[in-house]
């Protein structure tokens, strides 16, 4: 028992160790379970961390999507927007000239609604005439240069259509792009230019008076006729020449420069400039040139015309040279009769006021006294007008002293004989005696003048200033009288009378080679300015 008991119990302790061994093996098994149960829980843990970053990949691509989708929003807004506000009739056609989009100006042109999207432009009706659409669009999607033309409406406006081709960003061609930009004003303005522009010319050519056109270089633009005729010149030789370098250059004169390119361009005109000068193949001319500046668009030019008055400069010259022996004549004819007056009348009127004093002493009786004395007071008086006349025809003291002498007794005289009060002022008597014909001339100019103030200025006072100068005299003569409007009276003339005797005046000025001027104003009295110039070394001791 005791034996089997050991076998029994041997037994068992094999079966023990066997199950001790499955229990190893079973361990074993476990532990590589629970090791790949950790291998897959590690795989698991990675499985989540790349879903949680694909999950953040894909909000982030969403949010993109969403910004995207709003900056495409704002684009589409912003090109309808464009299209609605723009005034330009646009139409995008693609390859099959079907309407793509339409801004709503294309409307005036086109009767284009929403659902016309996707029709034939040839289908749609127009306002347009534009025959050539369809083949300029084949030409433009062939050759893929753009073609621009000029179509017009039925109630006359015009536009410059153009078609250029349709880009896509990839740069592929999907269509054409056309569109009308409304130019009636502009064409309508070119055509009224042009039209303005025939005009003038036509005015231009029709003057008979040179007329030449240059622009702010001084370049010739264009000019008439009667400019090439004139001074004999070819438009080949003129047309796109400096005007300085016309003809011969008689046009580059100094002054002309100054006043072309200084005081024009400030003044914006040029009036009255002479121009003397020996033109080529034409001989000498004088030349009145008026210029002035012409707004022309987005340029300027300068209009000048030019008056021939050669035949009346020398007529004027004649008519002063004969002026100046009239005057001459007259002022020997003065003389003689003052002579005649003084020498021959004056003895005679001595002679008879020495014979009635010789018989007032003769006879006894108050009668015959009394017509003898009233007799010599009539030959006196007569004498005295005598020698008022003959200081009136030929002063002596303007011949022997000069023309202060005779102005200090013609002013003497006048105070006694008519009571106005003058005042003489003079200067310059160190220069030496005037030319006797500016002598005579200023010595007229004064009678003139206190001769007016005495029957229409109604003065009470005049002054006389005669200043004497190296190189010119002048002669200022001043009244308080009732003055005159000069503008009413551009001769300063008050009537008839002072009319003729300013009208004197001016001519005695411009024959000494001076100028007068004439200021008045009602109730203001007058005044007289006479400047004569002095050529050097032309003064009489």
């Amino acid at each position: 028992e005791l034996k089997s008991t050991q076998h029994e119990l041997h037994s068992n302790l094999e079966q023990l160790e066997s199950v001790n061994e499955d229990l190893r093996s079973i361990n074993e098994e476990a532990a590589s379970m629970n090791e790949e149960l950790q291998s897959a829980n590690e795989e698991l843990e990675t499985s989540k961390e790349e879903l949680q970053s694909i999950n953040e990949e894909l909000t982030t691509v969403n949010n993109e999507l969403e910004n995207k989708v709003s900056e495409l929003q704002l684009l589409n807004d912003d090109m309808t927007n464009l299209l609605v506000s723009t005034d330009i009739p646009t139409l995008f056609l693609d390859r099959d000239h079907r309407i793509r989009r339409a801004t709503p100006a294309a409307a005036r042109l086109f009767r284009v609604l929403p659902t016309d999207v996707g029709r034939s432009i040839a289908d749609i009706k127009a306002s347009v005439s534009d025959d050539r659409l369809l083949r300029d669009c084949q030409e433009v999607l062939r050759s893929l240069a753009p073609v621009e033309g000029q179509v017009a409406t039925t109630d006359g406006r015009i536009y410059h259509r153009k078609i250029q081709p349709y880009r896509t960003s990839s740069d592929r061609i999907e269509g054409v792009v056309v569109t009308y930009n409304d130019i009636t004003v502009p064409v309508r303005a070119a055509e009224q230019a042009r039209e303005a522009q025939n005009y003038a010319e036509a005015i231009v050519e029709t003057i008979r008076e040179p007329l030449v056109v240059l622009d702010q270089s001084l370049v010739v633009q264009t000019a008439n006729d009667a400019f090439f005729k004139i001074f004999d010149l070819v438009p080949a030789r003129v047309l796109g020449l400096h005007f300085y370098d016309v003809g011969g250059g008689e046009w580059d004169i100094p002054e002309l420069r100054d006043l072309l390119e200084h005081i024009l361009p400030r003044e914006n005109q040029l009036v009255d400039y002479e121009v003397r000068r020996n033109f080529e193949g034409v001989g000498s001319l004088v030349m009145c040139l008026n210029a002035r500046v012409l707004n022309a668009g987005q340029r300027q030019l300068i209009l000048i015309a030019m008056e021939d008055i050669t035949i009346r400069i020398r007529a004027e010259n004649t008519r002063n040279m004969v002026l100046r022996e009239m005057v001459l004549y007259e002022e020997k004819e003065r003389h003689r009769l003052a002579l005649e007056l003084h020498d021959e009348t004056g003895q005679h009127v001595t002679a008879f006021l020495l014979g009635l004093a010789s018989l007032k002493a003769a006879h006894d009786k108050p009668e015959s006294r009394n017509l003898v004395a009233e007799m010599q007071t009539q030959a006196e008086e007569l004498a005295r007008q005598l020698h008022g006349i003959s200081l009136q025809l030929r002063p002596m003291a303007l011949d022997d002293h000069g023309l202060e002498r005779a102005l200090a007794n013609y002013v003497e005289d006048v105070a006694m004989r008519q009571h106005l009060e003058v005042d003489l002022h003079t200067s310059g008597s160190g220069h030496g005696r005037l030319p006797s014909h500016v002598e005579t001339a200023l010595y007229r100019m004064t009678q003139e003048a206190i001769t007016n103030v005495l029957k229409h200025g109604k003065a009470t006072k005049a002054s006389i200033v005669l200043a004497h100068k190296a190189r010119e005299v002048s002669l200022i003569i001043e009244d308080d009288g009732v003055g005159f409007d000069t503008d009413a009276a551009p001769d300063g003339s008050r009537g008839n009378g002072s009319r003729i005797g300013l009208r004197g005046i001016r001519e005695r000025v411009m024959l000494a080679g001076g100028t007068l001027t004439i200021e008045s104003h009602p109730g203001k009295g007058a005044a007289l300015y006479a400047r004569i110039p002095l050529p050097a070394g032309n003064h009489e001791e």
